[in-house]
């Protein structure tokens, strides 16, 4: 179509325009659905998922009343706005303790600024005196090797496994105001009204978080559950985990020692803000230490690494075990209460990790029972089963060792 022309300009004749159509290029105009249409389905009434128990305040009004109760101002226990500043930029640029020293006694920032804290020591005691979050737990263990000392004894090793509660960094997510965008229950999108065309966004509009919800007859039974069962209460709010581990990034501590971190977030939060780093919605849980482990022999040392791995995260993932099966009130970023049930969703690592995770030898599918040789074909191959896995093991580490 032609625009109309204004009445203050002069429009080329039309043989003009014929001969430059380069010039004037001729839209046209073409009736296009509307993909931003959806139709929602939500998740049945009377099963009250997300359930509100309570109104609460949020931990930002919190902190203001606290403040406001002890006479102190917002940039507490700094003493003014303009050395909270300071103190941020200072702490976000990264820059070594020595690096900040150096900065803090410039004559020019000691006679013009005059921070409170005069070296990089003093900085942080302040930064410790803000609110914190979930507290950390050293978790001392000793291992005992195959292989003999000098008098005859076996070899032992002490290690320290640093971690948090897993259900109180659950408790600092969901009521943390700044994520606003979180879901408390599941949905299914479809992009038509007669939901022939289902869509996955969120991890609320995904089948799982349905499933683990209610699974009753009437509803989508997966492979997964082979009977009908109700797997959550009436009004419960899932909390799904997501851990992350990466052993290639390995933090370095005094003493030559070497930890290897895990990571955890929630499906509440929506996706953009997991995945962005300065949003701070995926948290430390804790370290695994890292040994070379010389106190086994080579034939039992892999069988040792993997066992010091399960054994960390059983311990880092203990108190999962009743919230996830009890629920935990909590106050959530809307400022209302909910009963929470953290359950253990997704766990992200490489190949290498993911063999580590699902107890299978490298070079296998972590996730079916596909041989080494048929990866890539299309046949199909049966998933893993959780319960033959541990059948396996019990049945390998009483001696009767069963075929692989």
């Amino acid at each position: 179509f032609d625009q109309p022309a204004s009445p203050d300009i002069t429009m080329p004749s039309a043989d003009l325009r014929a001969e430059n159509p380069r010039k004037r290029p001729r839209a046209t105009v073409e009736e296009v659905e509307d993909e931003d249409s959806r139709w929602y389905q939500h998740f049945p009434k009377d099963r009250a998922a997300g359930a509100i128990l309570e109104k609460c305040q949020t931990q930002f009004e919190k902190l203001r009343d606290e403040q406001k109760k002890a006479g102190h101002a917002p940039w507490t226990p700094f003493e003014s706005e303009d050395e909270w500043e300071l103190a941020r930029w200072l702490i976000t640029l990264g820059a070594s303790g020595k690096k900040n020293d150096e900065f803090l006694k410039l004559n020019k920032v000691k006679q013009g600024i005059d921070p409170s804290f005069h070296n990089y020591r003093a900085l942080l005691q302040r930064i410790d005196a803000l609110p914190q979050g979930p507290k950390w737990t050293c978790y001392p263990f000793d291992m005992e090797g195959d292989e003999l000392d000098g008098d005859g004894k076996p070899r032992t090793e002490v290690f320290e496994m640093w971690y948090r509660d897993p259900v109180e960094c659950v408790r600092e997510l969901l009521g943390n105001p700044s994520f606003t965008k979180q879901a408390y229950e599941p949905c299914c999108i479809f992009k038509q009204e007669n939901c022939s065309n289902r869509e996955f966004n969120e991890m609320w509009t995904a089948e799982w978080w349905w499933e683990i919800q209610v699974c009753l007859t009437d509803l989508f039974i997966s492979r997964i559950f082979t009977t009908q069962q109700e797997l959550l209460p009436i009004g419960a709010t899932l909390a799904p985990i997501i851990l992350a581990s990466d052993k290639t990034q390995l933090t370095r501590f005094s003493g030559d020692k070497q930890a290897w971190p895990v990571y955890l977030t929630i499906g509440n939060v929506d996706k953009e803000t997991r995945r962005t780093p300065s949003s701070r919605a995926t948290i430390l849980l804790g370290y695994i230490p890292v040994s070379k482990l010389e106190i086994f022999s080579k034939k039992k040392h892999s069988g040792a690494l993997h066992q010091m791995f399960h054994d960390c995260m059983r311990i880092m993932l203990g108190a999962l075990k009743a919230a996830g099966g009890h629920g935990v009130t909590m106050d959530c970023a809307d400022g209302f209460v909910r009963k929470i049930f953290p359950i253990l969703a997704a766990y992200i690592a490489d190949y290498r990790e993911q063999c580590l995770v699902a107890c299978c030898m490298e070079n296998w599918c972590p996730g079916c029972l596909c041989s080494p040789k048929g990866r890539g074909d299309t046949d199909h191959a049966e998933n893993r089963d959780p319960l033959f896995t541990l059948k396996t093991l019990g049945e390998q580490s009483r001696g009767e060792a069963p075929p692989a």
